[in-house]
């Protein structure tokens, strides 16, 4: 391996040899425009929070981190969620990990971050944990339901033609529809719009359902278009709930993977658990007017939302284990003692979901 390299901060300019070591290094074809999406167009700020290693020239190693405002309390903290680190494989063997993630840690400090956090997959997990020290916060399970027999039927009985299949498809849906409209039935006078463009007044729903949990990422106006709409050829649908005035809001995603269609369920966050179910209940309904063979979500299992899925049906497979939450502290004035921490490393308190893993694929 490799160790004629030196580390520093990302500069102007760097971000053409970053994405093209992401590409080399994850075999994909990342455009240029996401990484500007993901960090130069990021409303919490800059790219200030990327450390890099460098060698003759060229990027070999990224620590790379985005800005995210977190609601604890009353108070706002900024925050950094982790995302794209790597190493050219010329250079692999822990020191290029330690040494971004120590510069990436004096960045932190220097610009007034509160806490890191992430949620790394199960490759990188235990490296995080030889080499940072990973300190798990929790498990985000993903939870799964079907929404027809399709799949099921296919795999039992391949021999059916496509007639019966697509007949057993749509006479299953509409089972599943009915339990979904019995579920989601409410005496309160709900009704749902589909926004093509976010409105101003998502700020107005921001601040009636903020302190509904403890800690949980700022979402505002500003940043959830950042976040679903300036997203490039990544569509997400985004449905708000009105009484009046707007009372909560569900963002969904509708992806083909392996000849699975799929349903998730991306974000929620409203005034109450009476809104949640009649959000999830219109958001399956959705699915099962486009045919979707079954849906995911992510939510902590001490979130009231978690129990609305329960009931609806919704289970933990093995086959889609829970996602680590990992975290560190870097601001102990946030934090002056045991009971702060405690309060702080409690599921209970924090709301998260598939929306706030930044780099999610679907």
């Amino acid at each position: 391996m490799r160790s004629n390299f030196i580390i520093r901060e990302y500069r102007s300019g760097d971000e053409k040899d970053i994405n093209d070591l992401f590409n080399f290094v994850f075999k994909q074809n990342r455009p240029l425009s996401k990484w500007y999406w993901q960090y130069r167009d990021n409303p919490a700020g800059i790219s200030n929070f990327i450390a890099l290693a460098e060698s003759d020239g060229r990027i070999v190693g990224q620590h790379a981190n985005v800005p995210v405002y977190f609601k604890l309390n009353d108070k706002i903290l900024k925050t950094v969620q982790s995302v794209d680190n790597f190493v050219h494989p010329d250079f692999r063997g822990g020191k290029i990990i330690k040494e971004t993630y120590r510069l990436a840690c004096e960045l932190y400090v220097k610009g007034g971050v509160s806490f890191a956090y992430g949620f790394p997959n199960n490759i990188y997990y235990p490296f995080g944990k030889r080499w940072l020290k990973y300190k798990d916060l929790c498990p985000l399970p993903t939870l799964f339901k079907r929404l027809n027999w399709r799949l099921a039927s296919m795999k039992r009985f391949p021999f059916l033609p496509s007639f019966f299949q697509s007949q057993i498809q749509s006479l299953s849906a509409n089972f599943y529809k009915l339990q979904i409209i019995l579920k989601s039935l409410t005496k309160r006078k709900i009704s749902i719009k589909k926004m093509p463009s976010l409105v101003s007044d998502i700020d107005k729903l921001w601040e009636i359902t903020k302190d509904r949990y403890k800690i949980i990422a700022v979402r505002n106006y500003k940043f959830l278009k950042w976040r679903y709409h300036d997203k490039l050829n990544d569509p997400y649908e985004f449905f708000i709930a009105y009484q009046e005035k707007p009372i909560g809001y569900i963002v969904v995603k509708i992806s083909i993977k392996g000849g699975h269609l799929i349903g998730y369920i991306v974000d929620i966050l409203s005034i109450d658990k009476i809104v949640d179910t009649f959000l999830i209940g219109y958001a399956l309904n959705y699915f099962i007017s486009k045919k979707v063979d079954y849906s995911l979500c992510r939510i902590l299992r001490e979130d009231e939302v978690y129990n609305i899925l329960i009931n609806y049906g919704f289970t933990e497979k093995a086959i889609f284990p829970p996602t680590p939450v990992i975290y560190e502290i870097f601001d102990y004035h946030v934090f002056p003692d045991e009971k702060a921490l405690e309060f702080f490393k409690s599921p209970g308190n924090w709301h998260l979901t598939y929306g706030d893993q930044i780099d999610a694929e679907f």
